[in-house]
Order: structure tokens, then sequence, then C-alpha cells
């Protein structure tokens, strides 16, 4: 077995800054070994320390959004950078994205997970919420929530995607031995369907088909080059089919005018989304951009200004005159064959009639 403990501050300790001690103490019991009638019991104490620090400025506070995440299994969610059948690795900061937490810590941001929807946080505590690698659907609660958190609250909301293609995940199709059944991709390496839902009222979108090139170039946009360098590999990505005029749009190094960096003033708060994650994922050893995830915070706190730079700017610094349409994009549609309540948290529950509910179990 194991046992979880979750300590808290209370609210009149927010400006406390030391060291909290203390002592676990629970009681083992066991059945009684070969030869004896008597349970084993056993009496543990184990001691605790914990660092405590008073209670960030909201700027410096980061709410990394992991309820977006589908686990495998038992969904089919392919990998991201095309070289895994399997999208098996975890998206966490536990696990392959523990280089983005750590720089993000060496920058002075403190980082919580949540893993419940949208409506079971106070977005005026967090100056962003970060989304990598979304899969999963949004209730429609949470969409409008997330709208009022940037538009009135100031938030800045961080995006990354990743690739999707209806047909290419057909190709991916295979028989599982296990199941003896065929098993398609519940979505792409990101559910751009969704995630083109939440962006549609500001009249942005992610394009519904990957880039036909395997791999490119990605020139950060940053004026000091980004943490990382200026150029790292990407693997499958889609491009912005869609972006609102006065917002900043920026390419690969060798696509042309195929953005997939875009950054937007909305209300008090901006949207920011980058349509790849594999060159912030620590298993692609051939890129080190986990530092690229806090250069777009820090920008879009306004540290750190998107620069634009000759071969990666849409528009002067990237500033769009009108809004930007993709030429040739394709609508982003949901994979036919696929029973979404299967796999997604969000699509079982309004299966049941029921809406997004926290973790204390009150619906929100």
């Amino acid at each position: 077995g194991y046992l979880g403990v979750l300590i808290t501050v209370k609210d009149e300790g927010a400006s406390f800054k030391g060291t909290g001690t203390g002592t676990i103490k629970f009681t083992v019991v066991s059945p009684p070994a070969g030869g004896e009638t008597a349970d084993l019991v056993s009496a543990v104490e184990v001691p605790v320390k914990v660092k405590i620090v008073p209670t960030p400025p909201r700027e410096r506070r980061v709410l990394f959004d992991n309820f977006r995440h589908v686990s495998y299994p038992p969904a089919f969610i392919p990998g991201d950078s095309g070289q895994d059948q399997l999208d098996w690795l975890g998206d966490s900061f536990f696990t392959n994205y523990l280089g983005i937490f750590s720089a993000l810590r060496r920058q002075g941001y403190y980082v919580e997970t949540h893993n419940h929807p949208a409506t079971c946080f106070d977005a005026s505590n967090y100056g962003t919420i970060l989304m990598i690698d979304p899969e999963e659907e949004f209730f429609p609660q949470e969409a409008e929530k997330l709208r009022r958190d940037v538009e009135e609250l100031g938030t800045h909301l961080v995006i990354l995607a990743e690739w999707y293609d209806p047909g290419h995940c057909e190709s991916l199709r295979f028989y599982d031995d296990n199941t003896r059944s065929f098993w398609t991709c519940a979505t792409g390496g990101a559910n751009v369907p969704a995630l083109n839902d939440l962006l549609a009222p500001w009249g942005m979108a992610v394009n519904g088909e990957r880039h036909k090139e395997k791999q490119a170039m990605f020139n950060s946009p940053f004026d000091s080059g980004g943490s990382f360098g200026s150029m790292r590999l990407m693997l499958l990505w889609n491009e912005i089919a869609r972006w609102p005029k006065g917002g900043k749009l920026y390419t690969t190094f060798d696509s042309g005018d195929k953005p997939m960096l875009g950054h937007a003033q909305v209300g008090a708060g901006s949207v920011t989304v980058f349509t790849d994650t594999t060159i912030v994922d620590d298993s692609n050893t051939e890129s080190n951009g986990a530092g690229f995830v806090a250069d777009l915070i820090n920008a879009a706190h306004g540290k750190g200004m998107f620069g634009g730079f000759p071969k990666g700017a849409i528009g002067p610094n990237g500033v769009l005159k009108e809004d930007f349409e993709l030429a040739g994009a394709r609508k982003a549609r949901r994979i036919q064959g696929v029973d979404p309540s299967t796999f997604s948290k969000v699509a079982a529950a309004e299966a049941r009639g029921e809406g997004p509910v926290c973790g204390c179990g009150s619906a929100q």
C-alpha cells in the first residue's frame, strides 16, 4: 500500500517564512505469518519537515493544467514526435516535462499542477495558466470561465499544442493482440478540435492538418535568442490557421509564411499558442528547449518582448495589420468512429448528463 499526505498552510500564514515540522503516526496491521494466529501490528512514526515560503506574487505563480492530459491506457494517444506509436511518457513535470519545471523554477516561477476542471481554481491567484499537449475536451463551463480569466482577470494563457491530422491518425490504426481488437487514435498528438473551440471567440485557430514537412528548424523570436539558442529541431506540428489583427505571428525558420507561434493581447490578459511540444520535451535528445516555455511566459508578462526577426515574423515586427487566414487551411474535425466517452473525462461526464466536478465532489 501507500500513504498520501497533503500539507497546506492556513490563510493566516500567507506571509510566513520558515520551517514546519511534525510527525505522522500510523499503524500497520498485517495478516498472521505462517504458524501464527495473531495479526502483526506495527506502530510507525515518520518525522516531517517542510520549507514554507510566503505566498508568491501572482505574476510569479504558474498553474499547469494537467487535467487536459489523457492517459494511455485506456486511450490510444499517438506519440507527439511521430517516432513513437504511443504517447506513453506521461506528459508531467515528474517525467518528460521535468526540464520545463526546472527551467521555470530557475527563473523564479512557482509552479502548481492542477488535476481538475478549469472551473475549480481561482485564476486571480495565478499570473499564467499553462497547457502543454492538451488532449482532453473542454466543458462549456470551462471555456467560458477561461475566457473571463483572460479578458477580465488579466491572466496569461500559454498553450503548447501538437500535431493533428485525421488522415495520419487513420494510418496509425493497429490490431492489439491483448484486446483482440483494432485500435484507432482517440485524437492526434493534441486535441486540436477541442482547442479550436476554446480559441474561436478570440479569432484564433490551429490548422486541422499537420505540416507536410516532417522536420524543420525553429528560430526563437526573442531578442535574446531564447534560453536554448536560436534554432532547434521540430518534428510534427500544425500551422496556426487564424490569428486576430494586432496580434503577432512567427514562422519556422524554413517554412516561409507557415506560422507556428502566435501571441495576442486579449482584454486585460493575453493568449500565446505554439504548435509543437517536441522541442521542449526531455525525450527529444536533439533539442534542449525546455527553457523556451519560460521565455513564452516571460514575454506574456512583458519581460523580453516578442521581438521580430527577418525570417520569422509575419508583418512588421510580427504585428498583424489585419486578421490572418492561412491559405488552404482545413477545419479541424474530430476523428470519426471513436466514442470519446471511452477515454475523455469530459465526454464521459456529459454522457451521464453531468458537468465539471472538482476534487471535493461539488459540481461547478
